[in-house]
């Protein structure tokens, strides 16, 4: 079923593409946190387009009377009890609560006062169909690359969707837009660094008595010459301890056709063999 928010403050809009939640990813804007909603593909899975609205007591109070009404009389969760995997603040963890007060629902923060916070939220589920249009005050429709401002203004019909599976719960997603009142844009300042709790007590460490020891001793510099004039002096060559042996002389230097003893023939030299005709013309050398 829908259900219509009207006048309600626009906090958190995600709606230009969808966004996946990277848990591991590190937060640009505040670097004590690790997490952030990171841009994806409209045919993304993981993708999903979202936006949260601020609303009154008497808001959150009937539109969490029609979600419970919803689900009391949908086919799937008739008869069942809505639950919301909630953080015990006694144990600090997670668990199956059922729904039984406001707070179970929605969420409120000290920055927005007594005011509630409702969530919509629209998987895409890798269809490119699923984003909800926005209007403006005159009911034209904004572009598809329209980016929505914070503390902007307006009026949001909403689909309530009861779900059944391992446990049952009431779903909101954002049908349609209308801006009535187009926040202006400010330039986003990072969160700053949080400051050390004894930064009023730090100071340098506390010395040892084994700097000298762990500290490397810096290595000396060169000094400059006392006379720049001076011809640079070499360190005399050494001699070849083997002399004019350093290359020893072929033993075979001139024996390239020396006659055997038994015989009294020559051995033919290189000039002496024929070279057979099919390897004249041909290099002494491998081709690779």
């Amino acid at each position: 079923m829908s259900y219509r928010l009207s006048n309600v403050e626009i906090i958190w809009p995600k709606l230009d593409v969808p966004y996946w939640y990277n848990k591991d990813a590190p937060n640009p804007f505040n670097p004590d946190k690790i997490g952030f909603d990171e841009r994806v593909e409209k045919t993304d899975k993981r993708g999903a387009y979202q936006c949260a609205f601020l609303v009154t007591q008497e808001q959150a109070q009937d539109l969490a009377k029609t979600m419970g009404d919803a689900f009391a009389n949908h086919p799937k969760t008739k008869g069942k009890t809505w639950t919301r995997n909630l953080k015990n603040p006694e144990t600090g963890y997670k668990a199956e609560t059922p729904v039984t007060a406001l707070h179970h629902i929605f969420e409120k923060r000290e920055e927005y006062g007594d005011r509630w916070i409702v969530k919509t939220n629209n998987n895409c589920f890798g269809d490119p169909t699923t984003k909800p249009p926005q209007y403006d005050a005159t009911g034209k429709e904004y572009p598809d690359d329209f980016q929505l401002t914070k503390h902007s203004k307006g009026h949001a019909n909403i689909k309530i969707d009861p779900w059944a599976a391992a446990s049952a719960g009431v779903s909101l997603r954002l049908e349609e837009l209308l801006i009535s009142e187009l926040a202006e844009r400010k330039e986003f300042e990072p969160t700053k660094p949080k400051e050390h709790p004894f930064k009023d007590l730090v100071g340098e460490a506390p010395k040892t008595g084994f700097e000298d020891i762990l500290t490397p001793t810096p290595a000396p510099t060169a000094q400059p010459s006392l006379m720049p004039d001076a011809p640079v002096q070499t360190a005399p060559e050494k001699s070849n301890p083997f002399g004019n042996q350093a290359s020893a002389p072929n033993p075979f230097g001139n024996q390239t056709s020396a006659q055997n003893p038994s015989t009294g023939v020559g051995a033919p030299t290189n000039a002496d063999v024929d070279t057979h005709p099919s390897l004249q013309g041909v290099e002494d050398e491998i081709p690779f």
